[in-house]
């Protein structure tokens, strides 16, 4: 993303956001040490869902129209609307932060 967009986005009025999921849905993601990754195409956002500190927490990232995530050990690509996105997994960055789980970077997007 561009640095204005990023400035656009910090400026953007927040949305309150509720969610509920099964019991036993935080614990398998803990178990796992996964993210759940969704795309959501018409509110043009990729929400990660992981486990915090024994409860979930929901990360979003915005994309032009999000239409599906590809994983692969060292990092995802989103498709979007001309673009594709190529995200390197980057533990190094993750190193300096408190939480363990991975923290996704821009590596390339390729437009299409």
């Amino acid at each position: 993303m561009a640095e204005d967009e990023a400035a656009a986005e910090a400026e953007a009025p927040k949305r309150e956001v509720r969610y509920e999921c099964s019991r036993h849905f935080v614990p398998i993601l803990e178990h796992l040490k996964s993210t759940l990754l969704v795309s959501t195409y018409q509110a043009g956002k990729l929400v990660a869902l992981c486990a915090e500190n024994g409860k979930l927490a929901l990360r979003f990232v915005n994309f032009d129209r999000p239409m599906g995530v590809a994983a692969r050990e060292d990092g995802i690509a989103v498709a979007c609307r001309d673009h594709v996105w190529y995200l390197r997994n980057a533990p190094d960055i993750c190193a300096t932060r408190s939480s363990n789980t991975s923290v996704p970077t821009f590596a390339r997007a390729i437009t299409t």
